[in-house]
């Protein structure tokens, strides 16, 4: 049975195989890292230092495969390794553990009835009063109720093992968001109304006063804490949103805390700077370790030790003193850079009432004299007014968290969550993001300050304005507004970039040229707000605007359009059946034959099909609409993956077999000749094409696999192409280099624009045009003797660099029986003469063989395509994409892995060289490996 299951069974085990070598391969240099942290005086290992050196380029990016925190799994396995002796986890049941309903119930109790804690009345002293505080976290729960953590610790599980198994026992148990507002009284809203009235006149009088504001704030950013005024928490289903519940969590928990001042402008000095006058850290947590609750040098935390300013002082919000000094810097560089003196917007009104500006001072300094009506004094509680800053602070920490995510939650320092928050709220600032604020702010003012009730349409956007609730509130009307204003700001820069293209000649507009100025600085970031392609964006809302001479949609109707079921498996029964394609056979002058090719998208069959596009039309909805509705009413139909495997013949696999066992004595006899190895072949990415290996494609569910199937897609569609050659190799010489030895385009799409399916100077694409080489010929794969040119490269090189000659690793039958590797020649440059079995000469379909560079490949292709995602799809051009592949496939490279792939091939060669089915177990890694008799090796390798 072994021998007739070969295949399978070699794969199976070769998979499972790879995986474990992984993971044995992190836990090994986690252990390794923790042993070099090991301090002979306490016995102990520092967890945390041990971490950073697990996530060092030492380590060559195995602390990418953990998720979880890198020191909490450095120390589970050193644990693990000191008390066992070896990395493995120790042997567990298979069987899950079951927490009975009763204890889940009473779990699930106590987290919703929350806690109740003691606070003092401030000014009492002595006098106390009890508040309820529900749990936000299910580790919170556990740090305060020693019912839930004996629950917990009965069955052996985690909590979030144990939260899940209370959602399903209890229905009753929900997490609510509780948010608090503040609610203004008659006498605030009158103030509001006559601020926004003062400055509307005040503007109208000096428009250039919008551009000497300066929005002033402080605000701290808290990491791994609760934001003060929305906090998510356990609670039964059936209770009320308590208005009287404390909406800050447990104060044992401590975060990691910055605290700073920040102050923004939208004057035309300040672009460079993305509008950012002053950014200056006040306080905020510097030597506490947030995950293990101590100080960096051991010593357990106190309660005091909670905030640490950087003098090591405890942390406390910026006095009115140091806030004069800060404001006094502020108006300093301001009128330096400006010649004004800038009108300041303060949202403190402890600030306000202290500071004089008539007579700022700061220790040191002359002091300051500005005339009394610069201090801008706006009402209490009116964030939405002093939107200028609190716009930066609500888009700033965003992406502070979205840095330190991607940083794997290893952020555990203040001084390391300084530098992220200092560089997100500088140099990370949206350019123009003030100054849109700014420019929406006078239709703010009106809002607020017209009746409640009143409506009206603004001139410049277009749209309704209306006031909903009291006058002097701005929260339903501003928020409709404001992303209502940011989609009228991109419509407007998209019909403003479509416009500069216009050609008098033609009357028309060039939308791609249209779509590179959108991207340009000078949107100020709005084409990131755009999902779709920006071309076809900025034509539709140019055409509307032509025709109906604004920028709004037109009216639609509230129905949404019903594709009728006779219509939809028509259209389903078309996708299915795929289209007939008459091939001319080669060598065989006006022969040809007909083959079945199934849609592998539903643009390929609307292209395609006629009838489709009828159906499509008739409705007018979308292609993925249309391809809903064709799902939902027909179960048949199915999109399967279709993939080829080359099956190896006797021949050939007796062929590898001789190959690897010759391989074997070779290294053995000279184990340094894996090192100068030079792993070459030439590869071909294609944007928006298809894989010749594996593609997807519609057909009905009760269809065969069909082997027959050409797995091209349809040729009419014109992808971008870069065709390239690589050569790597693990010699360590090159590790600067991340192993690369030579990176050379050989040809691919130029001036090809392949959504548009025209070239860029507006000429239709014929047949011939499909693919052009760097100097505009038509592509074609590299030749031999331009292979040839390119090994003389190679050698020279690497020679050059080591003082060996390379060993040549080249899958590709054609190429090795032209190269003599004895009289390498190259136009221009003398001959290069090597030993012959400096030609390994692989044997043919062995990319398995030939993984130190099969690898390459396969890593590098995914990382250009994310890079092109990432960019929302707009790489367009075939320049634009060489510039990425080249990128990727040099610099891009992670280091150490060809060196990774080098250390693995001689097990792999033991592997396809051992009779099928054979079994033994691998010294150095420890698995179990089966021979593949000449067959496909681990899976990995491929």
């Amino acid at each position: 049975m072994a021998l007739t299951r070969v295949a399978s069974t070699s794969k199976s085990a070769e998979t499972q195989g790879s995986s474990q070598r992984k993971d044995a391969e992190t836990r090994e240099w986690a252990v390794v890292c923790a042993a070099s942290t090991f301090d002979f005086g306490t016995g102990e290992i520092d967890p945390h230092k041990a971490a950073i050196l697990f996530r060092s380029r030492h380590g060559g990016g195995v602390h990418k495969r953990v998720k979880e925190r890198h020191s909490v799994f450095i120390e589970r396995h050193y644990k693990n390794f000191r008390e066992f002796g070896c990395i493995a986890d120790a042997h567990r049941s298979g069987r899950p553990v079951i927490i009975s309903e009763e204890d889940a119930l009473a779990a699930s109790k106590i987290l919703k009835a929350g806690h109740w804690v003691t606070e003092k009345i401030k000014g009492l002293p002595g006098a106390t009063y009890e508040e309820l505080i529900y749990f936000s976290t299910m580790d919170e729960a556990l740090l305060k109720s020693p019912q839930l953590q004996a629950i917990q610790q009965k069955y052996g599980v985690s909590p979030s093992k144990l939260l899940k198994r209370m959602h399903a026992v209890d229905p009753d148990l929900i997490r609510i968001t509780l948010r608090s507002h503040h609610k203004f009284s008659y006498a605030e809203l009158q103030d509001r109304i006559r601020w926004c009235l003062t400055m509307l006149a005040r503007v109208a009088a000096d428009p250039s006063m919008m551009y000497h504001i300066v929005f002033c704030d402080e605000s701290t950013f808290v990491l791994h804490g609760l934001s003060k005024h929305s906090v998510q928490v356990y609670c039964s289903a059936g209770a009320a949103r308590p208005s009287d519940v404390c909406f800050i969590s447990d104060k044992t928990i401590k975060p990691i805390k910055v605290h700073f001042f920040l102050a923004v402008t939208a004057h035309g000095q300040y672009e460079d700077a993305n509008g950012v006058v002053l950014y200056e850290e006040c306080s905020g947590t510097t030597d506490i370790d947030r995950r293990a609750n101590k100080l960096q040098d051991g010593s357990e935390m106190t309660g005091k030790q909670e905030y640490w300013t950087k003098e090591n002082e405890l942390a406390k919000s910026t006095t009115e003193e140091e806030m004069e000094a800060l404001l006094h810097i502020v108006c300093t560089k301001f009128q330096k850079k400006t010649g004004h003196w800038p009108y300041l917007s303060i949202d403190n009104a402890s600030i306000q009432a202290h500071i004089d500006v008539t007579c700022l001072k700061r220790e040191g300094q002359p002091n300051i004299s500005m005339p009394a009506h610069h201090n801008l004094k706006i009402p209490n509680y009116s964030p939405d007014i002093n939107r200028g800053i609190e716009h930066q602070f609500g888009g700033g920490k965003p992406r502070v968290r979205n840095e330190c995510y991607s940083l794997n939650h290893q952020v555990i320092t203040g001084a390391e969550l300084r530098k992220i928050v200092r560089r997100q709220f500088t140099t990370g600032v949206p350019k123009y993001s003030v100054a849109k604020d700014v420019a929406g702010l006078t239709l703010l003012w009106q809002i607020i300050s017209s009746p409640a009730g009143q409506q009206w349409t603004d001139q410049e956007s277009g749209r309704v304005m209306d006031v909903d609730k009291a006058a002097g509130t701005s929260k339903s009307a501003e928020t409709q507004g404001s992303s209502q204003r940011k989609d009228a700001e991109t419509r407007e820069w998209a019909v403003v970039c479509a416009a500069s293209t216009f050609d008098f000649g033609t009357g028309e507009i060039d939308p791609h040229k249209a779509a590179i100025l959108f991207r340009s600085r000078h949107g100020g970031g709005v084409h990131k707000r755009v999902k779709e392609r920006h071309s076809v964006f900025i034509e539709r809302h140019y055409k509307n605007f032509r025709e109906f001479g604004c920028i709004a949609d037109a009216h639609r109707s509230g129905r949404p359009v019903i594709i009728s079921e006779e219509d939809a498996l028509a259209a389903s029964k078309i996708l299915k059946a795929g289209h007939w394609v008459t091939e001319k056979i080669k060598g065989l002058p006006g022969a040809t034959y007909e083959e079945l090719i199934y849609f592998s998208t539903m643009d390929e069959a609307l292209l395609k099909s006629p009838q489709l596009q009828a159906i499509q039309q008739k409705y007018g909805v979308s292609p993925s609409k249309l391809l809903k509705r064709m799902h939902a009413v027909d179960p048949d139909l199915i999109r399967i993956t279709l993939r080829s495997h080359h099956k190896f013949s006797y021949a050939e696999l007796q062929d590898r077999i001789r190959w690897c066992l010759t391989m074997l004595a070779r290294v053995a006899a000279d184990p340094s000749m894996m090192y100068h190895i030079v792993f070459c072949d030439e590869s071909t990415f294609v944007l928006h094409g298809l894989s010749k290996h594996s593609v997807q494609v519609y057909c009905s569910a009760g269809a065969a696999r069909p082997s027959d199937v050409c797995f091209i897609s349809d040729k009419t569609i014109k992808p971008i192409k870069v065709h390239f050659f690589l050569a790597v190799t693990a010699h360590g010489q090159y590790e600067d280099a991340n192993g690369v030895v030579l990176y050379e385009e050989c040809s691919g799409t130029t001036d090809i624009d392949r959504r548009a399916n025209k070239l860029q100077d507006g000429s239709e694409m014929t047949g011939k045009q499909e693919y052009w080489t760097k100097e505009n010929e038509l592509a074609k794969s590299t030749t031999e003797e331009e292979m040839e040119a390119l090994l003389h490269i190679v050698c020279t090189k690497f020679q050059k660099k080591t003082g060996h000659w390379p060993y040549l690793s080249i899958d590709n039958a054609s190429i090795q029986a032209h190269i003599d590797v004895t009289c390498l020649k190259r136009e221009g440059q003398p001959n290069i003469s090597m030993p012959a079995h400096h030609n390994l000469k692989i044997p043919n379909y062995s990319p398995d063989i030939n993984r130190g560079i099969e690898h390459q490949f396969g890593g590098g292709k995914p990382r250009v395509r994310n890079e092109c995602y990432s960019l929302n799809h707009q790489v367009i051009t075939g320049a634009e994409l060489r510039k990425i592949v080249r990128r990727q496939f040099t610099t891009g490279v992670p280091k150490y892995s060809v060196a990774k792939d080098v250390a693995g091939l001689t097990l792999l060669w033991q592997i396809i060289s051992s009779p099928a089915g054979q079994q033994w177990t691998d010294q150095e890694s420890g698995r179990v490996c089966v021979g593949s008799g000449g067959n496909w090796g681990p899976r990995g390798s491929m």
